[in-house]
């Protein structure tokens, strides 16, 4: 291994919520932790857990560190993979298939209004996060608005329920590297 491979990646668990319900020093305190952050929602398997978190954190890292070792960045990526896995797993344990946590809250809602592609004049309030139809059809569009308006006064906000770990990412010959 040359001098500037990564050669450690540390994830602690710091929280789990929303982020506009976090307390701002959180992210912007002098000694804060550099944040990497994964959605979660109620059918998400640790599998889709662990590759979201394992994409999170390949943005990351500093590929320019890497450089000097000559080799092509499949294998580097292929080291890096190797490399996240163990401490990925130990943030979300188990079988991949599993589901990672039932008890989350459902994903956000991000309703809006649709006609019927047809032109027949039918509106349908549609969540443009899911792709399902979320109210309708309504023979009129400001039926159609009635029920946008109210799906959007029941979920304010677009956010995702979220887990917040601390990163660390150490190099060798180098300080440890807050991500």
């Amino acid at each position: 291994m040359h001098s500037s491979c990564l050669t450690a990646v540390r994830l602690k668990l710091l929280c789990s919520g929303y982020q506009s319900a976090l307390p701002i020093e959180l992210f912007t305190a002098p000694n804060a932790p550099d944040l990497v952050a994964v959605s979660i929602a109620q059918d998400d398997t640790i599998g889709d857990l662990r590759e979201r978190l394992g994409n999170e954190i390949l943005l990351r890292i500093d590929w320019d560190l890497w450089a000097d070792r000559g080799d092509s960045t499949n294998a580097r990526v292929n080291a890096v993979l190797a490399l996240l896995e163990t401490p990925i797993a130990s943030v979300f344990p188990g079988n991949p298939a599993d589901i990672a946590d039932p008890s989350v809250p459902p994903p956000p809602v991000e309703p809006y209004l649709e006609s019927a592609p047809d032109g027949s004049g039918v509106f349908h309030v549609a969540d443009s996060t899911s792709g399902h139809m979320l109210a309708g059809p309504f023979a009129t569009e400001e039926q159609a608005k009635e029920a946008l308006d109210i799906l959007l006064e029941a979920h304010p906000s677009p956010e995702w329920f979220k887990r917040w770990y601390g990163l660390e990412l150490e190099y060798a010959g180098q300080d440890v590297i807050r991500a």
